[in-house]
């Protein structure tokens, strides 16, 4: 990967870049995202996606070689949303994107849970370290 940046809607700091940033390249090793060359940009909605607001996430390719992604922390209800769960789900779309493949849910959802756990457990063991 070219780069990652972190941002709010329009343009802000987030509090949790340097989280969001650690788990976007755990994630990314494990999925060889990391291999290709992207610049990938992931926005943080304060609540909901207001454009689509039933979506917890989105991504797409904005340019050649640029996919971004936006992230909603809560849903338009106001219900709160497991942020990393979603970025994993995001990230295998960016995956998808980078190999130049269709954007499909069922493999996606399929990897998503164990990616997720396993990004956890290796992030936590980097802590311990």
């Amino acid at each position: 990967m070219n780069s990652i940046t972190i941002q709010g809607p329009n343009g802000g700091y987030i509090r949790e870049e340097e989280s969001i940033f650690g788990f976007t390249c755990t994630v990314s090793s494990i999925i060889n995202l990391d291999q290709h060359p992207i610049d990938l940009e992931i926005i943080v909605h304060p609540t909901y996606i207001r454009s689509h607001p039933d979506a917890y996430g989105l991504c797409y390719e904005k340019d050649e070689g640029m996919i971004q992604i936006h992230l909603a922390r809560k849903c338009s209800e106001g219900c709160t949303v497991d942020m990393y769960s979603t970025l994993t789900h995001e990230l295998l779309h960016a995956r998808q994107t980078a190999l130049g493949e269709r954007m499909v849910e069922r493999p996606v959802r399929k990897h998503e849970d164990f990616i997720y756990e396993l990004a956890k457990e290796r992030l936590s063991w980097n802590i311990k370290k």
